[in-house]
């Protein structure tokens, strides 16, 4: 596979470069896939590191690596205040882009970057995001356990790649299926997880594009080291169904009333809300709706129950700074130690975000031991 040049290198050396080539597109706009290729492709073959899929974090960050990550993290982060409009049409623009390259694939992957995708909530865009990966399928899983999250490495794609998984259930594919086959789907082959499990409905001609690549042969896997080992993760709660509109209008306006009036009425508190690819704990913990949350944590006490990649509402409200969030959670018994998939932990994301009053408030409820191994991550 290939990568561009400036792509590769330690996360510091490959931000600034991006930032340049960033703002010239935001400014001037052009074509983002030949500025990015402009100084060339660099074979993963050829050249040493992991491919890196989420970051920046210890180790992946400080040694030389593929940052795919990068490009939109940056253009998420780092530009300049001044661009902040231009930078919000640039990025719109660059989604579909990115979909035309394995790299660019592997930028989208990213669980932060997921983001910047799944607000357009259209099932029409997870078709184009999942008729992509299949076009790279083969490539993407000939670099076997190379993949790496913030601090962890050696994983494949599919284990690394959990947008993969979260377009696939907006086309239909179980929940629980996709918890079930979290850490590998069988023989590696997408296309014919999709043809089991997809939704025709839903999945449309994404099905045909499937049915067509399990005619065709298939290279022989690359050899990989053993797997690393996961951090070990509580259960994780599969929600029982699909949240109704009523409730997903409720959550979008922030109106606890009427979503404390559903729940007593018999609506799930823990249902899954497809447009949000959520449910009503962790949109209240990531948004800092303290009185929403409450009201949902009447009926769904379970405050410390991951999502697909090991996080949990706390981890959220520390991310977003949400103080008297973080404060509700603590009181209700969540675990500020809780480790993601990928080994970040609430005071990690606090301290990444910035949000100081946070991380003073974790540093207190922290075991000392968890506090001592945080500290050494971040320096």
């Amino acid at each position: 596979m290939e990568i561009p040049a400036i792509l590769y290198g330690t996360y510091a050396d490959v931000k600034t470069r991006c930032k340049k080539l960033l703002v010239t597109y935001v400014k001037h706009g052009g074509s983002l896939i030949e500025l990015i290729e402009a100084q060339g492709l660099l074979s993963t073959s050829e050249h040493p590191g992991d491919i890196a899929l989420y970051g920046p974090g210890p180790p992946v960050s400080g040694t030389v690596n593929f940052q795919c990550f990068a490009p939109l993290r940056v253009l998420d982060d780092h530009m300049p205040p001044s661009l902040q409009a231009a930078t919000r049409h640039a990025h719109s623009r660059a989604l579909e882009v990115l979909l035309q390259r394995p790299w660019g694939v592997l930028c989208l992957l990213d669980g932060n970057n997921m983001t910047s995708w799944l607000t357009r909530e259209t099932v029409d865009y997870c078709r184009s995001h999942v008729r992509a990966v299949l076009a790279c399928w083969d490539d993407l899983t000939a670099e076997g356990r190379r993949y790496a999250l913030g601090s962890i490495q050696g994983w494949t794609v599919w284990q690394a790649g959990s947008p993969i998984g979260k377009a696939l259930f907006f086309l239909g594919v179980p929940q629980d299926v996709l918890f079930r086959f979290r850490d590998g789907i069988p023989d590696d082959d997408l296309a014919a997880f999709i043809v089991a499990y997809a939704d025709p409905a839903l999945a449309g001609d994404v099905l045909d594009v499937a049915r067509e690549q399990l005619g065709r042969p298939r290279p022989a896997p690359a050899p990989t080291p053993p797997p690393a080992p996961l951090p070990s993760q509580p259960p994780v709660a599969v929600p029982s169904r699909r949240a109704t509109p009523a409730m997903v209008a409720a959550m979008l306006a922030n109106d606890a009333v009427t979503v404390q009036r559903l729940i007593e009425a018999g609506e799930p508190a823990g249902a899954m809300v497809m447009e949000l690819m959520t449910s009503p704990v962790f949109w209240a913990a990531e948004h800092g709706h303290t009185s929403l949350l409450r009201c949902v944590l009447e009926c769904e006490p379970a405050t410390d129950a991951p999502d697909i990649e090991g996080s949990t509402p706390l981890m959220l409200a520390a991310r977003g700074g949400h103080l008297e969030t973080v404060k509700l959670l603590l009181d209700r018994g969540a675990d500020p130690n809780a480790v993601t998939r990928s080994g970040w932990d609430a005071l990690a994301y606090a301290r990444a975000s910035g949000h100081h009053e946070v991380l003073e408030l974790l540093e207190k409820v922290y075991s000392p031991e968890a506090l001592e191994q945080n500290h050494e991550n971040s320096e």
